[in-house]
């Protein structure tokens, strides 16, 4: 993960940037890294159960069946969502690291051009040096970021894919279980309405 850069191998004084990497922003990260393949997995699953049980035509749709999908399927998504604020605290803390190395990096412009002016050589290599292990943190930091803006969108895709299975399910309650699933929609909406 992008925390875990090396600082000792940049041995140039970075180790404010990656200081300044909040405990949220790394547990946030490591969160999503974790959990984000497995709950994937678990939406899939889910999406293809829905999916056989509301196209079996000749399966005679079951109100406990249905309102128990429809349970289980806004219990995933609220796990996804909550998965997905934890990309977002990842993706916030990047950008601000991101944004900490190019303010090092400007600065570093600035020694060099100084040290030109002074005709210090030495001091010039040392920064252009230093630049260059900057370049690399940064490629590696927007690599980082990339990746991360791409399973974020992948996942979110697919939780609103789930989403309208979840309400087709529940559309389904309601026009397919008589007047219990009405009684049950009702409820649901009116639930809804009072948050």
């Amino acid at each position: 993960m992008w925390f875990l850069i090396p600082v000792a191998a940049v041995a140039v004084g970075l180790a404010f940037l990656y200081e300044n990497v909040t405990e949220e922003e790394k547990r946030a990260a490591q969160a999503w890294k974790e959990k984000r393949n497995e709950l994937e997995q678990t939406i899939e699953d889910h999406e293809r159960n829905i999916r056989n049980y509301l196209r079996a035509r000749t399966q005679i749709l079951n109100y406990h069946e249905m309102v128990e999908y429809h349970y289980s399927s806004v219990q995933v998504a609220n796990a996804a969502y909550n998965l997905m604020k934890n990309s977002q605290v990842a993706l916030l803390g990047l950008n601000n690291l991101i944004h900490k190395t190019n303010s090092h990096r400007k600065n570093l412009q600035r020694d060099i051009e100084l040290a030109k002016q002074e005709n210090k050589k030495q001091i010039v290599y040392e920064k252009i040096k230093e630049i260059k292990i900057i370049n690399a943190i940064r490629t590696q930091q927007f690599e980082e970021r990339d990746i991360l803006k791409q399973q974020t969108e992948e996942f979110n895709k697919k939780l609103r894919e789930l989403n309208i299975q979840t309400s087709e399910i529940k559309e389904k309650i309601r026009v397919s279980c008589g007047q219990r699933g009405r009684d049950w929609y009702d409820r649901l909406e009116n639930r809804k309405r009072l948050r």
